[in-house]
């Protein structure tokens, strides 16, 4: 069997190691709860996802792994990694060395916690990173996210709307 691409749903607690192999897109399902990646022999090359071309991953719940063996860690074919707003930390080395990534969509209006060399300042400076608008600032500002060379609003942001006013003479211009 040959899958592309897999959904981790939330009641799934942990993965053992090279669980995976060929999956170019990942979505691990919002939750509360962490989700555990186990690795066997405290070795990278045995991550649940090591092996794998990941292309985008979703990540919609926080992650725990051992020591520094990031799942995702020198996967240069990466591009797109969306953070789901229950993520409220990223851990240590999660994207280290993922060369390849383009852009990160971060949902959480709260700028998550984040571990040791999640993303190398070198690579983050090379990809754009969207949050909500009325967080902008504070991704900004804050260590580590401020290193992203373009910070930018999410496409479809509805927080700007929020704060705006349509006077009634334009509506009753646009549909007269």
């Amino acid at each position: 069997i040959n899958i592309k691409e897999i959904t981790i749903p939330n009641s799934v607690k942990g993965i053992m190691s090279r669980s995976f192999s060929k999956i170019e897109s990942l979505v691990i399902e919002d939750g509360e709860e962490a989700l555990s990646l186990m690795t066997l022999y405290n070795i990278n090359d045995n991550t649940p996802f090591h092996i794998c071309p990941l292309k985008s991953i979703y990540l919609g719940r926080n992650l725990e792994y051992q020591n520094s063996y990031s799942p995702f860690s020198d996967n240069s074919l990466l591009e797109t990694v969306t953070i789901g707003e229950k993520v409220t930390k990223l851990s240590s080395y999660l994207f280290r060395d993922c060369t390849g990534l383009k852009d990160i969509y971060c949902y959480n209006e709260e700028v998550p916690e984040v571990g040791l060399y999640v993303l190398a300042s070198d690579i983050a400076k090379n990809v754009t990173l969207h949050v909500p608008a009325n967080s902008l600032e504070k991704y900004k500002t804050a260590s580590f996210w401020k290193e992203f060379g373009t910070i930018v609003s999410l496409p479809n942001d509805n927080s700007a709307i929020e704060n705006t006013f349509i006077s009634p003479k334009t509506i009753n211009n646009y549909y007269n």
